[in-house]
């Protein structure tokens, strides 16, 4: 495991938004397993290859499902690489009343595609390993954090014990523009799992750091999605079979509010009744 030290710099989001493309600059990637600190040793990101024992069987379920994930992921347009981008949302979710939903819930995914939920859950397993063995300090402190959600909310292993994470999200071939991930619990990290074939580029750059991650193929990335600005760089197809999933686990901050699923249930039934009444009384 090697150690990088970094240097925060000054940097504001351009106005157009774009992500940065990397131009060719191959040795600016950081690839491998490493640990990126400042200059006081404290920890910026992390990332270390996973076992393809674990990733393999998720990949194949991410790409034997592609019309269910037509049907139900989030679809953008095709861009000049060829590809189509997407995303789809797994684990928990908070209230949305906008969209009818009242009360703390469990994806649609959970609920209907059981071998796929379970890949990803299996996979936060290893992530969840992975960052507690190299990061024990972060990780520490990580989950006194999210310990602010109850058990019933986050991913758990097989034997129960419950995780960090309480949601996801598969990003299908999505070079994402700068961004900081808002809705995540505040000082809780975020891992990323990359699935990658035939293509180029797709890498994750921290540009107050001047971090550009490698994001390889069965690759885990563990960092701050709350607090640090990232983005990732275009994404070439090289192959007619080519594809790059990656798998993002967080914390939601709006999760603390969840009561214990019975009471939850409950309580979202009284929302929809008294939304029900609202809307009755205003006609």
């Amino acid at each position: 495991m090697k150690t990088v030290v970094a240097t925060r710099q000054a940097w504001e989001r351009p106005p157009d938004n774009r992500t940065r493309a990397l131009a060719g600059d191959d040795a600016k990637i950081l690839r491998g397993d490493a640990i990126v600190t400042d200059a006081e040793h404290n920890p910026v990101v992390f990332q270390s290859n996973i076992s393809r024992e674990y990733t393999a069987d998720l990949a194949r379920l991410l790409n034997d499902v592609r019309s269910w994930n037509d049907a139900k992921m989030s679809t953008g347009s095709t861009r000049l690489s060829g590809f189509s981008n997407a995303n789809l949302t797994f684990g928990f979710g908070p209230p949305v009343p906008m969209r009818q939903r009242y009360g703390c819930t469990a994806s649609v995914l959970w609920r209907d595609n059981p071998p796929l939920a379970a890949a990803l859950e299996r996979c936060a397993v290893v992530a969840d390993a992975a960052f507690a063995a190299a990061l024990p300090g972060v990780y520490a402190g990580h989950r006194a954090i999210t310990e602010q959600i109850l058990p019933s909310w986050r991913f758990r292993r097989d034997d129960g014990v419950p995780l960090t994470w309480t949601s996801g999200i598969v990003n299908r071939t999505a070079a994402l523009p700068y961004h900081r991930d808002s809705g995540n619990l505040i000082g809780s990290w975020s891992a990323m799992v990359t699935l990658r074939r035939g293509v180029n580029g797709g890498r994750l750059h921290l540009p107050e750091w001047d971090l550009t991650l490698g994001c390889e193929d069965s690759s885990v990335t563990i960092f701050d999605g709350q607090g640090a600005w990232h983005g990732v760089t275009p994404i070439t197809k090289l192959a007619d079979d080519a594809y790059r999933y990656t798998i993002v686990y967080y914390a939601k901050r709006a999760m603390c509010g969840c009561l214990e699923p019975g009471e939850e249930s409950v309580r979202a039934a009284l929302r929809a009744t008294k939304s029900a009444d609202d809307i009755a009384g205003k006609r």
